[in-house]
């Protein structure tokens, strides 16, 4: 697939794409391993990320350098020449398992549900439920079944998924590449000057995305 911003040669694998992993030879697959220069994982699973962390212990501290998580395509831009890649539909929009829709359906429920019953209580988001009902409302949401909210009726419970959800995104929704604007944003001294980088910032800098899920949270912080 051409090279990298370097000149090094690249060999992209489409996981989508890969048929069944009894019929094919991953020994050949794998078999240039020693003559790689970095490898990039994009869109890595939670279990690629444990198992990595688990045997990266045991593999070459020179080999687990080389190995790079990539979360969103506009990270991969900054390494590769993307423009030369041809990214299938799977790859380049993750939407498509939520019905095109960019805002996750963990955050429109808890959000909607939020909305509904919570705009009128204070400290929602500071108490803990039991956390083995926490524990059902998240497998149902990764398993992607329907569930009864009657039979959930504790705002906290769904307020401490929302919670949960953006705590444990691989990056902040305000992204890394803004932290720095955030930052010289608290030093500006006077209030218009704060404001108008803000809008700036939220408007016009993060990803479209990201926008629109912050939208749908902060809906709910507000009456």
């Amino acid at each position: 697939m051409g090279d990298d911003s370097v000149g090094r040669k690249l060999v992209v694998f489409y996981c989508c794409r890969l048929p069944p992993s009894n019929t094919y030879s991953q020994e050949r697959l794998l078999g240039y391993k020693k003559n790689l220069k970095a490898l990039y994982l994009v869109h890595p699973s939670n279990t690629v990320k444990v198992l990595w962390g688990i045997f990266k212990h045991i593999v070459s501290a020179k080999f687990s350098r080389k190995v790079h998580y990539i979360n969103f395509l506009e990270e991969l831009k900054r390494e590769l020449k993307t423009d030369r890649i041809e990214i299938p539909a799977p790859v380049k929009d993750l939407k498509d398992n939520n019905n095109g829709d960019p805002i996750p359906r963990v955050v429109r429920e808890t959000v909607d549900f939020l909305k509904k019953n919570a705009l009128d209580k204070e400290g929602i988001f500071r108490r803990c439920p039991k956390a083995e009902t926490v524990k059902q409302v998240q497998d149902l949401y990764n398993s992607g079944k329907e569930f009864d909210y009657s039979l959930y009726p504790d705002m906290h419970i769904h307020a401490l998924i929302l919670k949960t959800f953006f705590r444990e995104l691989p990056e902040p929704i305000m992204t890394y590449d803004l932290y720095d604007i955030i930052i010289n944003i608290q030093e500006l001294k006077e209030q218009p000057d704060r404001v108008q980088a803000c809008k700036e910032l939220v408007c016009h800098k993060l990803p479209v995305d990201n926008y629109l899920v912050l939208q749908q949270q902060w809906s709910c912080c507000i009456k």
